[in-house]
């Protein structure tokens, strides 16, 4: 009888999930449970592996045995299984193996929370895009299912929005259109839908947070009515000048500069406009450090049931750690001083304890 584990997938998501419960938590000023689920939403390190290699990218979620606490290298050497150039069948779909719906190069990629993180474990942003580039162009990238979802919209955590430009274009004219095969995947109540609807308007949601990361929308100008209740509550995203290969030069959030390439949903939860300022040409909007969306590096860290120090990669192992920056402080520079992040509830939070 098969054991029902997804022991890598779950361990990658729990950990999210994790962060998310951190945040309830903290809304509720539930101090120790903060710092337990905060803790616990730096598991998927258990499972980074730096040894192994894909199309020369090193350091991937690999699943470990439960009883040795080693990786199980054997049978996970190749992190292309389960991807659109390696499908294995039933080994992708049922739940008694290790990855669930994706290859172990896409959860390698499933760390929203601490997307800072992930990027010093490839030696920072050039690193980061390079790994974001293999993964596009060898078509490892699966639009069908919902773990990649919101990897082409990661460029914008190392200010690279042109290439989230360029990426979800290019998977949408690939994978979606009118005809009754137009979506690349089962709907699952929407979620295929959502994307396209979400990617074409212009900002994608990260789950679980209460962050847009925008993109070059494919309509001039679109209207969401917010509230059923009072028609005059609408977000409103306008683009100058947009054509099917422009960029974004600029921006403005309700009449105010916008240099982030991401906004919250508080800014707009009570209506607003997004303009856009088109051109055919590459610019510097969202690409200086200050415009990258925040990371959340757990703060307070607790004992791991199962990580092995000798297997886990040291910074040494990596890149030279003078040209890593620290993760944490890739994620402070990425907290926009005109809003209000986690880390300040955190701060409100330590105080009360004094």
């Amino acid at each position: 009888m098969p054991v029902y584990h997804r022991s890598a997938a779950r361990t990658v998501e729990y950990s999210y999930n994790d962060f998310c419960v951190a945040q309830v938590a903290l809304g509720l000023n539930r101090t120790d449970d903060y710092h337990k689920y905060m803790s616990r939403s730096g598991n998927w390190l258990n499972l980074w592996n730096n040894k192994t290699k894909s199309f020369g990218v090193r350091g991937f979620v690999i699943p470990r045995s439960a009883k040795s606490k080693t990786f199980l290298i054997d049978h996970w050497a190749d992190p292309t299984v389960c991807s659109p150039i390696n499908f294995q069948g039933d080994k992708c779909f049922y739940w008694y193996d290790e990855f669930y719906e994706a290859s172990s190069w896409t959860y390698s990629f499933f760390t929203p929370q601490n997307v800072a993180k992930l990027v010093s474990l490839n030696g920072g942003p050039e690193g980061f895009i390079h790994r974001l580039d293999v993964y596009f162009a060898n078509r490892l990238f699966d639009p069908g299912n919902e773990p990649a979802f919101l990897v082409p919209f990661m460029y914008n955590y190392v200010g690279r929005p042109d290439r989230t430009a360029e990426v979800t274009r290019d998977i949408i004219s690939k994978n979606y259109n009118s005809t009754q095969k137009g979506l690349p995947g089962n709907d699952d109540a929407g979620a295929m839908a959502s994307w396209y609807i979400f990617t074409t308007l212009g900002f994608f949601p990260v789950a679980g947070q209460d962050l847009y990361l925008i993109s070059p929308p494919h309509f001039e100008f679109s209207t969401l009515s917010l509230d059923p209740k009072n028609l005059m509550r609408t977000f409103t995203i306008k683009a100058y000048d947009l054509t099917p290969t422009s960029y974004i030069q600029s921006a403005r959030l309700n009449g105010q500069v916008l240099k982030r390439n991401w906004f919250r949903h508080t800014e707009i939860m009570n209506g607003g406009v997004l303009e856009l300022w088109m051109d055919e040409r590459k610019s510097e909007w969202g690409t200086e450090p200050e415009a990258w969306p925040p990371s959340y590096e757990p703060k307070f860290k607790g004992p791991s049931d199962i990580v092995d120090s000798s297997d886990i990669a040291d910074s040494s192992d990596i890149a030279d750690s003078s040209d890593i920056a620290d993760s944490s402080d890739i994620a402070d520079s990425r907290d926009s001083s005109d809003s209000r992040d986690i880390a300040d509830s955190i701060e409100e939070l330590e105080k009360s304890e004094e």
